[in-house]
């Protein structure tokens, strides 16, 4: 088991087969390590049936999930990505802080 507080930007995180988390070796030379960017919708990101996150992660190279903040339920709109935001066209208007938009990249 390893402590939080000496995890560096530059490790990995790897869990065991009951979740709890273990060292791991280093990043290759020349990998990037990811940041992750939580956002819960507000009203103004939402226009319409579109929510926008700006995640600042200057890529378009991201994976993105959309959770319904109440019970934490997976959507899959539809998402198009690019290099410091996302846009989310839920198909109807969602609710000011329904949703919560999680980004890796």
């Amino acid at each position: 088991v390893v402590n939080l507080a000496q995890l560096t930007a530059s490790s990995l995180v790897v869990t065991d087969a009951s979740k709890n988390l273990i060292s791991g070796p280093a990043l290759p030379s020349g990998a990037a390590a990811s940041r992750v960017v939580k956002t819960v919708l507000t009203a103004a990101m939402i226009s319409g049936n579109v929510a926008t996150q700006t995640h600042n992660l200057a890529t378009d190279q991201v994976v993105c999930q959309v959770q319904k903040v109440s019970t934490k339920q997976k959507w899959y709109p539809d998402v198009v990505m690019s290099t410091n935001s996302i846009a989310v066209n839920f198909g109807f208007a969602p609710g000011d802080g329904e949703f919560e938009i999680i980004t890796n990249g």
